[in-house]
């Protein structure tokens, strides 16, 4: 069987931008420091757990902020219905757009801006026999897969497509009833930004390239479409599609050939690279990839759709959508932004100590976010690191040496519970607050340096597990230091309590859960 060559871990060529490389980083620490063993138990069944986190569509629009979104750092597919410039394909059609994270418009780089933004190469077209009438769609966060069902006046369609974990490779079955059918065509377009798709009224610079002639290639059971930039530089897409009298799957892939660079690829190459691999290895280690990176780290929150909004963002840091979730924290916390929109009003909030008001500034920029959290509706750049900044510092700060636990919690808020969350390079914490107030937190010495702690655990009647047995003294009001070997771990708790130190979600059986995605009768009301 062909091994699966995982190309986070793979040494990096051309021009792959660097925020390609942040989920391999994460892995990498996370990877090297020791877990949270001992008498702390993480609790979570993470399937059922993770389903609460899930994303629901029963229409799709044309724009790309309502749209479900598949990827991995290199690869970015967009989910969507046509728009007026798809003429014909009204209730027949549902469109993939791709992208590569190393296709980028060098002119998209202006004043403002952030980072080149990727280009959109083409889109699959996925061809429904009979005329759509509706549409039952869920992300599986979990296993990072689109799935649910299509219902035509021809039947339906069950279908399935994810964006392998390790592999430019986007997989996409149907199984159909009913007499219906469906066929995968490729559609070549002009380059042009992906942010220009949608109604959001982006004025961005005329893309400085643009597609030229495609070439159609077939070489045994594949078909390939070559297309140039510029002068030493070309992309390919493939295709391959399998069929029997149950459904059809596709595999689709894209590679960039840069002469310049010596590198000569095609499409063909991916292709057979994912194909050769049977359907039922290639799914279980897409999933595989996907379990481990999310149960590095693990947060849960009283707040349900803040939960989600985190579950979602932890996600895109994996596709290198955004830059980073809460996993890693800095040594020293950023300065509070001057633009006071509603997420940095709440990181202002919080870093000032006022957690009650830093959560209203939340929910208010929780309900302008597009339902793929891609944006907010007040076209506004995209906050989401500055939001989840916010939810960090509530959480867990650590500033001047100093570790703070739960310094900032909203009233709101009786129950949270982390694990696994780095601070600095020098501690792994994990704790749970409980009842409006710490239960027990958790800290791991990752170099043996002195640990001072800010903690509304009382001095005087304060429980401590170790072994071998650590020091803690008393260094001011509410502030603790531990002296601790490197590598061991001291668990401190309120005395009298029972020594179970288990780590599990917050109860929120009476919240709705699944507060993104696009569902119509939702976004009517807003």
């Amino acid at each position: 069987m062909m091994k699966i060559v995982d190309f986070r871990t793979e040494k990096l060529k051309g021009n792959r931008l660097s925020f390609y490389i942040l989920p391999a980083i994460i892995l990498a620490v996370m990877s090297c420091t020791p877990r949270d063993k001992g008498r702390v138990r993480l609790d979570v069944s993470w399937e059922k757990m993770m389903q609460r986190q899930d994303m629901i569509w029963d229409t799709l629009t044309p724009s790309i902020y309502d749209a479900p979104v598949l990827g991995n750092p290199l690869m970015g597919v967009i989910v969507h219905s046509p728009d007026q410039k798809h003429k014909g394909m009204d209730n027949h059609v549902i469109l993939f757009d791709l992208n590569r994270s190393d296709v980028v418009d060098t002119c998209s780089l202006t004043p403002g801006a952030h980072f080149f933004s990727r280009l959109m190469l083409g889109q699959f077209a996925l061809h429904t026999r009979g005329r759509i009438q509706s549409i039952n769609l869920r992300f599986d966060i979990w296993n990072a897969e689109l799935k649910g069902k299509i219902v035509t006046d021809s039947g339906s369609l069950n279908l399935r497509a994810f964006v392998h974990s390790s592999l430019p490779l986007l997989v996409t079955e149907a199984n159909f009833t009913g007499a219906e059918s469906a066929d995968w065509e490729f559609i070549p377009v002009p380059v042009g930004k992906i942010s220009l798709i949608g109604d959001y009224g982006e004025k961005l610079p005329k893309p400085c390239i643009s597609n030229r002639n495609t070439l159609k290639e077939t070489r045994a059971n594949m078909v390939q479409y070559r297309q140039k930039l510029r002068p030493g530089l070309e992309y390919t897409i493939g295709t391959v599609t399998e069929k029997n009298y149950k459904g059809i799957r596709f595999f689709s892939s894209i590679s960039v050939s840069s002469n310049s660079q010596g590198r000569e690829l095609d499409a063909f190459s991916e292709l057979k690279r994912g194909t050769l691999v049977n359907s039922e290895s290639l799914v279980s280690s897409h999933r595989r990839w996907w379990h481990q990176y999310y149960e590095k780290t693990f947060i849960s929150l009283p707040d349900l759709k803040l939960e989600n909004f985190y579950w979602l963002q932890k996600y895109k840091a994996a596709c290198g959508i955004i830059r980073s979730v809460p996993i890693i924290l800095p040594g020293d916390p950023s300065q509070a932004m001057k633009n006071r929109r509603w997420a940095e009003a709440a990181l202002d909030y919080a870093a000032e100590g006022h957690p009650d008001s830093s959560l209203k500034q939340l929910e208010k920029y929780l309900s302008l976010l597009t339902p793929n959290t891609l944006k907010s509706t007040d076209n506004s750049a995209n906050a989401s690191e500055t939001a989840l900044s916010t939810i960090q510092k509530m959480l867990l700060q650590y500033k001047d040496s100093t570790l703070y636990v739960f310094p900032g919690i909203p009233k709101a808020w009786k129950n949270i519970s982390f694990h696994g969350i780095m601070a600095g390079s020098s501690y792994m914490i994990s704790a749970v607050y409980a009842n409006g107030r710490t239960d027990f937190i958790s800290i791991i010495s990752l170099d043996g340096k002195p640990c001072k702690l800010q903690t509304d655990l009382p001095a005087d009647s304060l429980g401590i597990e170790s072994k071998p047995p650590v020091r803690v003294r008393k260094a001011g009001e509410h502030l603790l230091e531990i002296l601790m070997p490197r590598s061991e771990r001291v668990i401190l708790y309120r005395k009298g309590r029972r020594q179970r130190f288990i780590v599990e979600p917050a109860d929120t059986e009476s919240q709705q859960g699944n507060n993104f995605g696009y569902r119509k009768e939702i976004q009517d009301t807003r």
